[in-house]
């Protein structure tokens, strides 16, 4: 791989990696901090409103005349605040799944920048080792056949001597 490829890849240990890291947990603070407000809105508005439906229905109940009028009025008046009760948590559930999957996108960007500042530091170990390896053989070649010259060379001397 050639060194352009690897330009954008924080290294660990860097201020480069930390940064990206860094910047990786923010967007996801404010993710999560955009989804509370959402969701505090959401509630805060069906608070709102339930409680001025419930207010509305309170003075109907006060001005009923008929005991059995009320009670079907308060029936009524029941389903309406638990299909605006269904209403909120549907909205909720909506919002929800939303959250997930931009949280989801982050945390696999985030994997994926750890996953290929990993690869870059394995084949970095990998092309340090092999081409250690490769002075080691040099190393070891040098020195044997230093050796057998020098075992030639003493072969050599000690035949010419005893001739």
């Amino acid at each position: 791989m050639s060194s352009t490829q690897h330009s954008s890849i924080p290294k660990a240990g860097t201020s480069e990696a930390g940064r990206a890291y860094l910047d990786a947990a923010v967007r996801m603070a404010t993710v999560i901090a955009d989804a509370n407000q959402r969701l505090f809105k959401l509630q805060g508005d069906a608070a709102s409103a339930a409680l001025a439906e419930n207010s509305k229905h309170f003075k109907t109940l006060l001005n009923a005349k008929d005991p059995a009028a009320a009670l079907s009025e308060w029936a009524d008046l029941y389903q309406a605040n638990v299909r605006m009760a269904v209403d909120a948590t549907r909205a909720s559930f909506e919002i929800v799944p939303e959250i997930q999957a931009e949280l989801a996108k982050l945390v696999s960007e985030s994997i994926a920048l750890y996953r290929n500042a990993a690869q870059h530091d394995l084949e970095k170990f990998n092309k340090t080792v092999t081409d250690g390896g490769d002075a080691a053989a040099t190393a070891v070649k040098e020195f044997l056949a230093t050796g057998v010259s020098s075992i030639s060379g003493a072969s050599a001397t000690k035949k010419q001597a005893a001739a």
